[in-house]
């Protein structure tokens, strides 16, 4: 679901999956099984940024795991299916996909914020950086695609047929 998804735009060597999980319980008890086969969690990473801003930060729950081959980076984001970081991150995905301008935005914005961290290589910083973008540039224009086309994410086994929250 990361910028590795999405043809033809620049991405770090990183796949970013996302998990549908039934709630943030059931990812902590998939924690020792991801562990297991080679997933080990990150500590302390617990939610996502909200967008908007002003959004409950309590409804952007998620854990990370990484991957112990260090062959092969993959950060493994389980989110409850249908919570509103779930959905951005499915939504953001097919934007990105669907419009050449803004897949050009966001790799701009990318380059940009990767030359504010080019001495200091901060991969926090970096993330920052595409975060005040996020919410205040893309989630905006992401929406209004979202309701210009009629874009729903997959429903996978949701209750109610596909029915999902809303951010």
């Amino acid at each position: 679901m990361g910028s590795t998804a999405v043809p033809g735009l620049a991405a770090k060597d990183v796949l970013d999956l996302q998990l549908g999980v039934a709630d943030m319980a059931a990812a902590d008890r998939l924690a020792a099984a991801l562990t297991g086969a080679g997933f080990p969690v990150w500590p302390g990473v617990l939610a996502d940024h909200p967008k908007p801003a002003d959004a409950d930060p309590a409804q952007w729950d998620k854990r990370l795991h990484g991957n112990a081959d260090p062959g092969r980076a993959v950060n493994l984001h389980l989110r409850a299916a249908g919570s509103p970081g779930w959905r951005f991150a499915l939504c953001f995905r097919d934007w990105l996909r669907d419009d050449d301008g803004a897949r050009a935005a966001y790799l701009a914005e990318k380059r940009r914020a990767a030359r504010l961290h080019e001495v200091d290589r901060s991969t926090a910083g970096y993330a920052a950086d595409k975060e005040n973008w996020l919410t205040a540039y893309a989630v905006p224009r992401m929406e209004g695609w979202a309701a210009r086309t009629g874009w729903q994410p997959p429903s996978y086994g949701l209750p109610g047929g596909g029915s999902t929250a809303q951010s």
